[in-house]
């Protein structure tokens, strides 16, 4: 009888597992981060977000419904920054099934300047920055020629410390609480085995006894 309700009580809390409260993990936004290599050839005035110490940093949100996908996104989603600029236009990001960034290409643009960063799956790719407009690429109010920052990756995984950072959402609340119940009555389910089982070794012992000639004569 006890039993039978901890075996129910069990069936129901995976009933709840796999119905709805699911499909909340499943379409959780999850926040990214990448971290590119310092930039490797520059070009034009030198000033922060231009320079040899000057790297692509990106921040990017997408709904973990889509993991094992290429899909198309779109600003404010994601926002590339390299020292004082920060853009994010639309891009194009492809994910495995873990959720695992493989493969993208990002936009970004201010007036008279360009950002982009890309990658493919071989691990190629580069992020760079680059203007055309006078103005655009000194201190304000000053006028300046062409300006860029760049840095290419070859195939292989990225150094040591840059690529992307995936922060993993906790599950909700009542997921949470679920998955305890459940190892709650797997436990119960296991005391009461051990307790099943020791009882029928004491019958089983208390039987040999009883039936033994030994045992009859005492």
């Amino acid at each position: 009888m006890r039993a039978n309700m901890l075996f129910r009580l069990l069936a129901l809390t995976v009933c709840l597992l796999s119905a709805g409260d699911i499909s909340q993990i499943e379409a959780a936004p999850v926040n990214y981060s990448y971290i590119g290599s310092n930039y490797t050839q520059v070009q034009g005035p030198v000033q922060p977000g231009l320079t040899l110490s000057d790297h692509m940093t990106i921040f990017l949100t997408l709904d973990s419904a889509l993991w094992g996908m290429q899909v198309s996104i779109l600003a404010p989603s994601f926002t590339l920054i390299s020292g004082p600029f920060s853009a994010g236009d639309s891009g194009i990001v492809k994910t495995d099934i873990a959720g695992n960034i493989v493969a993208w290409s990002l936009t970004g643009s201010l007036p008279g300047l360009d950002m982009l960063s890309q990658g493919a799956m071989d691990g190629s790719g580069r992020d760079l920055v680059f203007g055309d407009k006078p103005g655009a690429c000194g201190p304000p109010g000053q006028l300046s020629g062409a300006c860029s920052a760049e840095v290419d990756y070859g195939s292989g995984p990225h150094p040591p410390g840059t690529g992307w950072i995936v922060a993993v959402p906790e599950p909700p609340l009542p997921i949470l609480l679920l998955i305890g119940l459940a190892g709650v009555v797997l436990l119960a389910l296991q005391v009461k085995r051990s307790e099943d089982v020791e009882c029928f070794r004491r019958d089983v012992t208390s039987f040999k006894r009883s039936s033994h000639p030994y045992f009859k004569d005492l």
